[in-house]
């Protein structure tokens, strides 16, 4: 014979242990087992099983005898139908009741069917005991996409029992803005427009638009609802009542079903979290879930620049190329973040688009030509030029190259670092020597830097190399500096194989760079800039997807 249903054997019920909220199981965490199948009551409809999402082992726990167990639950509305079919097995249920809920909730056979029939009356049971009718009348076959709920006091809400794209939505404003208490949460935001857009989606997934007030210059919404917190938690493994950086991260159940969760995930974020005023940027303290957003966005060829602000938070930007594919691939809903976003596509912006080598800067033999880079100067000679001096004296070699007082001797010694033009001049002089400047640089590269003006020394490759190909489509160069659209640890360490100096954030200042990358490599100019056609279009298509 088997043994009586209990609510602490319950298989129903994810959590092995009466743990409390730190410790329950989460949909990450059945994901990350493959155990995602116990996450659905249908997976091809994306049908939740709400009942071990919504109860926990923990709220059977009495802890004093004048515990109300039973007001701990979300009591569930039910349908005329499960009325009538509970009704008529209300004793055989009640048995169920009696040893499902013992040593928790301790009650007579006869005691529990006055219980049932006075829910059944109400019009609305709670879920545990619902779950004891399951034995007798079997889990409903197919449910809608909301359910409806009843709390302790009366008040009725809903919570969706399909994953939704709203849901996914409001899971990025809850990881970016909001925070989690025990039976409420609150999203906080600058704009009221936000809060009360967020209003209307509450409303339209939980049939409850909250509570909309102003704290200082920052507007709040409340939803007051322990079960809207407990799915929120079991999505995204937020924090309930705590610091919420260390959990965060992108939802891998988002993550496993693909688009749309994921683009709308991440355009809650966004909404929550982003910045659209001086470029697409993206900040959080959780330097794993800035790389989780970085990640997303390189399946879909998008490239960004992280950084660590001053004050700690991590920070990553998208190169102005990437605007019109972040807009078609996220969006923004944001009202307020919407116009920013309007007004940065409409500054006239170009970016610059790797095309390949500038054959025509390439010598004979390869090289790339330095005696190009007007005004470039070359450190680490001394033993060449030592060598090219031989047995004469400096008053010799300053009389043969038309120099100064002391200047080949400053030249020789490292002091002074070589004029490629004065190079290229005791190469041309040295009548015995065969070589060309590219070669005789390469011939001492080992010891040599180059630099322009007060610019940094550093090395620069003298030809084409696969490494140096590799690097060049992440370098934008400017006037003065260039701009590095990836500067994760590859391209950080491809940028040091190439000129040996390490690179910090997404733009390095250095003249000599800049003018080498313009000079020998070839870049094709693009504007960035979606028109006020495409904009309408892409507007209403991200309100069509979360309002309509």
């Amino acid at each position: 014979m088997l043994d009586p249903l209990h609510w602490s054997t319950d298989p129903l019920l994810y959590d092995k242990d009466c743990t409390n909220f730190p410790h329950w199981i989460t949909a990450n965490k059945l994901v990350e087992k493959n155990q995602i199948d116990k996450i659905f009551l249908d997976q091809d409809s994306l049908t939740l099983n709400l009942f071990p999402i919504l109860v926990h082992r923990i709220d059977f726990v009495r802890k004093k005898t004048s515990d109300r167990i039973l007001s701990r639950f979300p009591f569930l509305v039910l349908t005329d139908e499960e009325k009538h079919r509970i009704k008529e097995k209300d004793l055989l249920i009640s048995e169920v009741a009696r040893n499902y809920f013992y040593k928790s909730v301790n009650k007579s056979i006869l005691e529990w069917r006055i219980a049932i029939r006075y829910y059944i009356n109400r019009g609305a049971m709670p879920f545990p005991l619902v779950r004891c009718a399951w034995a007798h009348i079997g889990i409903p076959a197919t449910f809608p996409e909301y359910l409806y709920f009843e709390s302790a006091r009366g008040k009725r809400y809903s919570i969706p029992i399909v994953l939704s794209p709203k849901l996914a939505y409001l899971c990025g404003v809850i990881n970016g803005d909001g925070h989690l208490h025990r039976h409420w949460l609150r999203v906080v935001d600058e704009t009221k427009e936000h809060i009360m857009l967020l209003s209307k989606l509450f409303d339209s997934v939980f049939s409850d638009a909250g509570r909309v007030f102003k704290t200082g210059n920052a507007w709040n919404i409340e939803l007051r609802s322990s079960s809207a917190v407990c799915l929120f938690n079991f999505l995204t493994d937020h924090t309930i009542q705590g610091a919420k950086y260390d959990s965060l991260r992108e939802p891998l159940l988002f993550k496993h079903f693909g688009e749309p969760f994921r683009s709308l995930y991440w355009r809650g974020a966004m909404d929550a979290d982003g910045s659209f005023k001086k470029g697409i940027n993206f900040c959080s303290a959780s330097e794993k879930y800035i790389e989780d957003f970085q990640h997303y966005l390189q399946e879909y060829n998008i490239k960004t620049k992280k950084t660590q602000l001053n004050s700690g938070p991590y920070l990553i930007s998208l190169p102005i190329k990437y605007t019109s594919a972040y807009a078609n691939l996220i969006g923004v809903l944001n009202p307020k973040k919407m116009q920013d976003f309007y007004q940065l596509i409409q500054r006239r912006r170009y970016s610059t688009k790797f095309k390949g080598i500038n054959n025509q800067t390439l010598t004979s033999d390869g090289y790339f030509d330095f005696t190009k880079l007007i005004g470039i100067t070359v450190l680490g000679l001394d033993d060449y030029l030592i060598s090219i001096r031989n047995n004469r004296s400096y008053t010799e070699m300053r009389k043969l190259l038309q120099l100064s007082q002391s200047s080949y001797s400053n030249y020789e010694k490292n002091k002074h670092a070589t004029p490629i033009t004065l190079f290229q001049k005791i190469v041309n002089t040295n009548l015995e020597q065969n070589s060309s400047v590219m070669q005789i640089l390469a011939e001492h590269y080992k010891h040599i830097t180059f630099q322009i003006s007060t610019s940094k020394p550093l090395k620069l490759p003298l030809q084409p190399t696969s490494k140096l190909l590799e690097l060049l489509p992440y370098l934008e160069p400017r006037e003065k500096y260039v701009n590095i659209c990836d500067n994760g640890q590859e391209v950080s360490q491809l940028f040091y194989d190439n000129f040996a100096t390490l690179v910090k954030g997404v733009r390095f200042v250095n003249h000599l760079l800049a003018k080498y990358l313009r000079t020998f490599i070839m870049y094709q100019p693009e504007e960035q800039i979606i028109n006020a056609e495409q904009f309408t279009l892409l507007r209403k298509k991200w309100k069509n997807e979360l309002l309509k």
